[in-house]
Formats: C-alpha cells, sequence, structure tokens
C-alpha cells in the first residue's frame, strides 16, 4: 500500500495579502473623497439658493413698497381746466381733462 501523501496548502502570502489591503485602503480612500467633496458641493450650492431666493425675495418686496408708496399727483390748471393724471400698475399712464374751478 502507499502511504498517503500529504497534499500541499494552497493560500496567499502575507505580501500578496497586504498588498490586497493597500490597494483596497486606497480605493477606498478614493470614493470616500469623491463622495464627501460632493457632499460639500451639494450643501454650498444649498446655501448659494438659499441666500439668492431670500434677496430675491427682499428685493421684490422693495419693489412692492416703493410701486405701493407712490401718490397720485393731480395737476390744475391756470384755467379752469384741470389736467389729472395717474399711473395702472404696470405702468401705463391715464390723463382725464375736466372742466373744474379751481380751489380758493
Amino acid at each position: 500500500m502507499r502511504a498517503a501523501s500529504p497534499r500541499p496548502v494552497r493560500g496567499f502570502t502575507l505580501i500578496e495579502v497586504l498588498v490586497a489591503m493597500s490597494i483596497l485602503g486606497v480605493v477606498g480612500l478614493m470614493v470616500f473623497l469623491v463622495l464627501n467633496s460632493g457632499m460639500v458641493l451639494y450643501a454650498k450650492n444649498t446655501a448659494v439658493n438659499t441666500a439668492h431666493q431670500q434677496a430675491r425675495a427682499g428685493v421684490d418686496q422693495m419693489l412692492q413698497n416703493i410701486h405701493s408708496s407712490v401718490s397720485i399727483p393731480q395737476l390744475w390748471a391756470l384755467h379752469s381746466w384741470s389736467l389729472s393724471w395717474w399711473s395702472r400698475p404696470h405702468g401705463d399712464y391715464v390723463t382725464r381733462y375736466s372742466w373744474r374751478s379751481l380751489p380758493r
């Protein structure tokens, strides 16, 4: 009978394992850096968009306040004719002539 020969043990050497772990660590670090920079850029972009939106709302509010603070001017002619005009919300003017007695 033949004696059973031991099977050779197969596996990786310590150097192979260390090289594979190093490559995996570098690839993982690169993926982390890409994802982290993407999240930072997203947060900055969101903050800038919010600031722009608030600035637009402030300018719109100021514009609305300015439009609402305009008084309606009225001109009186030297003769008994009065000339009046006022502006509409979109900026076009309406002129009206009428016969009035001047205030005394």
